[in-house]
């Protein structure tokens, strides 16, 4: 859950440590502004170099394969 104090630097960091163990993590914003929670999504995804996945009302879900050990493996396009 991203809180009061917005998106710091130790934030970002443990969102690019959840990413790296799961692969796919939700993320609850506590931001009323519907612009504000995009441009923080936009945030997210542009340092932590994830994909958005799924945007419903303040929860987001956001997705970015480990290259080392991937968990989720999606089927090739």
């Amino acid at each position: 859950m991203l809180g009061q104090k917005g998106l710091t630097d130790a934030v970002l960091n443990e969102l690019d440590i959840a990413l790296d163990h799961h692969e796919l993590i939700k993320v609850r914003l506590s931001v009323d502004d519907r612009d504000a929670r995009k441009q923080i999504t936009d945030d997210i995804c542009q340092h932590c170099q994830a994909q958005l996945v799924q945007s419903i009302g303040k929860t987001v879900s956001i997705f970015r394969p480990n290259p080392k050990q991937p968990v989720i493996q999606l089927p090739k396009e």
